[in-house]
């Protein structure tokens, strides 16, 4: 049964309505085949710079059109956010392959913007990071541009979580001559990992992003375990002011007390803001702490588990 998002944004690359006239079928120059006369035509009027974002249309040789894995055990699975297909990398000690990962092989040029998507941490062993990647790529159609890429790690404790989770990254390299198209792209960084993509899809605005960068327990040097507060960094990693932010901190076992929250009218783009949530308690068991930031359709979990 296919699954519906919590929000489709318009030209999602998972809306083709297929109305067959013709039977007939052919092939195109992608190596997909698609049936004639349907409202294919209509629809690639107004795609998304990201074609196949969502990994539906597969070519003769089984993987997404628009898109190439970059070593193996790259492939299409049937856990998915919506419709039918994702995307699956998987990596492990025994991978020969330097790298694991997915790139565009029809680029972006949109040099300025965003993109939206969602993943599924399955694992990742300790020193691995599972990484989006916006990748600047000059006329030779290589990296060599001078500019970084612009780069989302997915959060520890989203993985093995086992929920779909919604994230955008901004990028802009207007400002580098040398920067011609971009790469939309993913990489399992590290010894061993598994990460599922889906619904990928260029945005000329990400907006407001509530991210929070670190969350942990200070507790009070006379009276540890016993008296403290919550430090969460938040900030906001979008384009835009992010207004009416609302942070909400709860704690979960022995040091369980009443939700903390927090209403911030305005937070600028990349302004980081410390707060702190007074803890007078004794922990003798395992603590559960988490905390949301929410603005708008996205919000951001972080949890932190504290040990005797």
């Amino acid at each position: 049964m296919k699954r519906t998002p919590q929000k489709t944004p318009a030209h999602s690359g998972k809306s083709f309505w297929l109305f067959v006239l013709v039977g007939l079928v052919f092939w195109t120059s992608s190596d997909t085949f698609v049936l004639a006369g349907s409202a294919d035509a209509t629809e690639a009027a107004t795609e998304n710079a990201c074609t196949n974002g969502s990994f539906e249309i597969l070519g003769v040789n089984g993987f997404p059109v628009d898109w190439g894995p970059v070593g193996r055990q790259v492939s299409v699975s049937e856990d998915a956010h919506s419709g039918q297909r994702s995307l699956r990398m998987v990596r492990t000690a025994e991978t020969v392959t330097s790298e694991t990962g997915l790139n565009r092989t029809r680029l972006i040029t949109e040099l300025k913007g965003g993109v939206d998507f969602w993943y599924k941490a399955i694992s990742a062993s300790p020193g691995t990071n599972l990484n989006i990647y916006v990748i600047p790529i000059n006329e030779e159609g290589v990296e060599r541009t001078g500019s970084p890429r612009a780069t989302f790690t997915v959060p520890e404790d989203h993985i093995g979580d086992g929920q779909w989770h919604h994230a955008r990254l901004k990028y802009d390299y207007t400002d580098n001559p040398k920067v011609k198209s971009v790469h939309f792209a993913a990489r399992i960084v590290g010894p061993a990992g598994e990460l599922l993509l889906d619904d990928f899809q260029y945005i000329s605005r990400v907006g407001p992003v509530p991210l929070i960068k670190k969350l942990m327990l200070e507790e009070d040097t006379k009276q540890p375990g016993r008296s403290g507060k919550v430090r969460v960094l938040l900030t906001n990693a979008g384009d835009e002011p992010a207004r009416d932010v609302h942070l909400v901190v709860q704690t979960a076992g022995a040091m369980k007390g009443p939700t903390a929250e927090l209403q911030l009218p305005v937070l600028a783009p990349e302004e980081i803001k410390p707060l702190y949530f007074p803890l007078p308690m004794i922990r003798q068991q395992a603590v559960m702490i988490t905390a949301t930031a929410k603005c708008g359709e996205l919000s951001d979990t972080r949890r932190l588990e504290l040990n005797p």
